[in-house]
């Protein structure tokens, strides 16, 4: 706690997470704050951490110090964005002076960035996978399947698949929180609503988790599938160097394929920058080169 004029303020690292929208958010900026702490004072507890010692010269060093470990130009900026936003509510609470928060307000972000790491995989990919699980015939098999076709579907991430339930799932649509806690609703392909209409027919209908724990006996639990515990199902789904990850690069990556505009494939995708949903462009080389046979000569 700092002291000002009588007044008690919180701490600002912690004043600075509890103004993020998402729960998501507050997480990897709370890792990113305990991880500029323990490489600035050798503690990682931005409670007991001295922010008023926080100024221009000590981001500066920590930019220098991570781009010499080669750190990717969005991990830098990760670091960045959340120290700007701690400098501010130090300001707001006068323990840093305002010379010092416009100093580091004024920092600029690395310019650049690296591809995405991770795979597309091809409609004939996932179509095999799913129809492997779905030839099993059992819940598991159904409800793996189903997990699945949605994701990719409707190029979800692991942690918006995670919270979903049963209301959020309508034939042909998905609603669900994104990003920065908008709720969105995606439209969903036909294929999708084939494959959840078998895992929904053996699923207890009075249940609220649209995707539940199925035990070795094959029986349905009560308990909805935690973020952990499908990132452990994909990653033994059976393809090689597969991350969770994947099915939303291929959702974006096919739709390109398939000749959908760059900007559409960014409303779908939730993204508010094109930018960023040209990162998940894995077509390749061979998309360079095709496009150019094009030009009419």
């Amino acid at each position: 706690m700092n002291f000002n004029e009588n007044i008690v303020y919180r701490n600002p690292a912690e004043t600075y997470l509890l103004s993020l929208n998402s729960l998501e958010g507050r997480a990897i900026s709370a890792r990113t704050i305990k991880r500029f702490c323990k490489k600035v004072a050798n503690n990682d507890c931005y409670l007991s951490f001295d922010w008023s010692t926080l100024d221009y010269t000590v981001l500066v060093d920590l930019k220098a110090h991570y781009q010499k470990l080669g750190l990717s130009s969005g991990t830098i900026n990760t670091y960045i964005a959340a120290i700007k936003g701690v400098a501010k509510e130090a300001w707001k609470q006068k323990i840093i002076t305002t010379d010092d928060y416009l100093h580091i307000k004024n920092l600029r972000r690395v310019q650049g960035y690296k591809s995405l790491s991770g795979k597309a995989l091809t409609g004939s990919d996932l179509k095999s996978l799913i129809s492997y699980c779905s030839r099993l015939g059992s819940n598991l098999g159904k409800r793996n399947a189903a997990m699945i076709a949605l994701t990719y579907g409707a190029g979800l991430r692991v942690h918006e698949l995670a919270k979903l339930t049963i209301d959020d799932y309508q034939d042909g649509f998905i609603k669900f929180i994104g990003k920065g806690n908008k709720e969105r609703i995606q439209p969903l392909p036909k294929f999708v609503s084939r494959i959840m209409k078998k895992w929904l027919a053996c699923r207890p209908s009075d249940l609220k988790g649209l995707f539940l724990r199925v035990w070795r006996n094959d029986a349905i639990s009560r308990y909805q599938l935690s973020c952990r515990s499908i990132g452990k199902i994909y990653k033994r789904i059976g393809v090689d160097d597969f991350r969770p990850h994947d099915l939303r690069r291929s959702f974006a990556t096919n739709l390109l394929e398939s000749g959908v505009d760059l900007f559409t494939v960014q409303n779908l995708m939730g993204h508010a920058n094109v930018n960023t949903t040209r990162r998940y462009d894995m077509r390749g080389e061979q998309t360079r080169i095709d496009a150019v046979q094009l030009l009419p000569f």
